[in-house]
């Protein structure tokens, strides 16, 4: 424990906080008490110091001392009141049921706090003035950080859980600290800084409801001159009518990202829920094909599907497949097993014919990032079934397999019709890497196969009938007759990630 006052000693000034309404750790904190084991054991640091007779203090405790709720942290720091405050906690945590190993607490404090805070560090500088110029915030220890120094390690026991106190942690516990006297005692801010209040109450699309925000009432006080702060708040503050109060206990699990390839076999099923004016046109979707069993047991309470470009409904991913990953929200189960993959990979294979997953895995953040690095550099292989119009029309072989020599082949693609509803009108240049003609099966004389190349987002139905001239050249253009597309295949995407999961070697590992 340090002294920073000039003249005063610590046993002198202990008294004083005591007559002003502060609780035993409170009164430690301005006395520059920097020790954790002194706040987890405060009587026995007390009796040390010699700042406390143990028969005036535990045989004949005054109403002050052990009723009243401490004037500068609410009660926050007294054992009768934050008991119960941790229970629960302890309590509201356990029935959210994570599995994580370790969590870190926040707390957020009712605008008054701040008010109160200040007033009691003018008190103090001006009472007992310090030796050093240090901001108040340096030369105490504030009553979040005391408080998790007692609370943690209790919440930790009660929630089988080990306490990181570094901003790392991925799972976190924020405490809203509710107030009873909390605007009551903020009108005061009304008047002190009446000319920006009224400016910000006008400012209603700006400020919305948060005229008084923690952050904009801190900044305010900072330039705020004591003499002129005193005249509408006492300093110190006066003993609180009545104790904080737990407005909410909220625990939250960073995203887990879980990617995988995906497969889609069907010509009549979205990628994404086909939602228009509200009404549904499909009955699912990949992606809740896909992760309505990843929600199910991850239990998060929601997700966000990402994948590298997207296929039409009417348009098939085959080959190794696409790269998708799931962000989950808030999930309760984190430390999901290979195991557990491979059998969620079973049960779609179990319950549809439209997709399978494969290579299900947890990746991280900075990893997901790779999905959408480079995207336009990104080569996709197609397989086009198209047909020559008109009644008499059949395949000139000749100029088909002309076509292959030409490559690489640049287009210009202004937006397609069909996107222009959700797509900006623009045109992008997008190159054809490789060609190959084939017959079909039947060797039907209207129709051929076109396996290509492409960069990423090459729109290759307007490639092949030219989307009245939207795209060129088309391959209507390039043969000199009209041409569609009747069915078309993704074949691959020539993306590594996520990295092909080893199954032999998981089965192995099992064994």
């Amino acid at each position: 424990m340090t002294d920073t006052s000039k003249g005063k000693s610590p046993k002198e000034i202990f008294k004083h906080l005591r007559d002003i309404g502060c609780c035993k750790l409170c009164c430690l904190r301005y006395l520059g008490e920097r020790s954790q084991y002194a706040y987890q054991n405060p009587d026995e640091a007390l009796q040390m110091k010699s700042l406390v007779d143990e028969v005036e203090d535990t045989e004949n405790p005054t109403k002050l001392k052990k009723d009243n709720v401490c004037t500068a942290c609410l009660g926050l720091l007294q054992e009768n009141f934050r008991e119960t405050f941790i229970e629960k906690i302890i309590t509201d945590v356990n029935t959210a049921d994570y599995d994580c190993r370790e969590f870190s607490c926040a707390l957020s404090m009712p605008v008054s706090f701040c008010l109160r805070t200040h007033s009691f560090n003018l008190h103090i500088d001006e009472v007992f003035p310090s030796e050093t110029d240090e901001p108040a915030e340096a030369k105490f220890m504030s009553v979040k950080e005391v408080w998790k120094w007692i609370a943690s390690p209790l919440i930790a026991k009660g929630i089988s859980k080990s306490f990181n106190p570094n901003k790392d942690c991925d799972f976190s516990i924020t405490i809203s600290i509710g107030y009873e006297d909390d605007e009551k005692e903020c009108n005061c801010l009304m008047d002190m800084h009446k000319e920006i209040y009224e400016m910000r109450k006008k400012q209603k699309r700006k400020f919305k409801d948060c005229v008084l925000s923690r952050k904009s009432v801190e900044s305010l006080l900072l330039s705020t001159d004591p003499s002129h702060f005193k005249k509408f708040y006492p300093s110190p503050p006066n003993i609180p009518n009545t104790s904080f109060t737990c407005s909410a206990v909220a625990p939250l699990h960073n995203s887990l990202f879980i990617a995988g390839r995906y497969n889609k076999y069907s010509r009549t099923l979205s990628q994404t829920p086909w939602i228009i004016d509200g009404k549904r046109l499909m009955e699912t979707s990949v992606q809740e094909l896909l992760c309505n069993p990843i929600i199910e047991i991850s239990k998060a309470d929601d997700l966000r599907f990402a994948s590298s470009g997207r296929e039409d409904v009417d348009v098939r991913m085959l080959g190794k497949g696409r790269p998708f990953f799931c962000e989950l929200i808030n999930p309760h189960r984190v430390h999901l097993q290979p195991s557990q993959f491979r059998n969620i990979e079973k049960a779609i294979a179990s319950t549809t014919k439209d997709v399978a997953a494969r290579h299900l895995q947890i990746v991280s953040k900075d990893q997901v990032s790779q999905i959408k690095a480079g995207e336009e550099e990104k080569v996709k292989l197609y397989s086009a079934y198209c047909i020559v119009s008109g009644d008499k029309a059949c395949v000139d072989w000749g100029k088909l397999e002309s076509l292959p020599p030409k490559c690489p082949i640049v287009l210009q693609q202004k937006t397609p019709i069909r996107v222009l509803h959700r797509r900006s009108l623009a045109t992008r240049e997008r190159t054809i890497f490789r060609l190959e003609v084939c017959k079909t099966e039947t060797e039907e004389s209207k129709a051929f196969i076109l396996k290509m190349a492409t960069q990423a987002g090459t729109y290759i139905k307007e490639f092949v009938h030219g989307d009245f001239g939207r795209t060129t050249p088309s391959l209507r253009d390039l043969l000199g007759t009209d041409v569609d597309i009747l069915a078309l295949d993704v074949l691959d995407i020539e993306l590594d990630w996520p990295p092909e999961v080893n199954y032999d070697e998981e089965s192995e590992s099992v064994t």
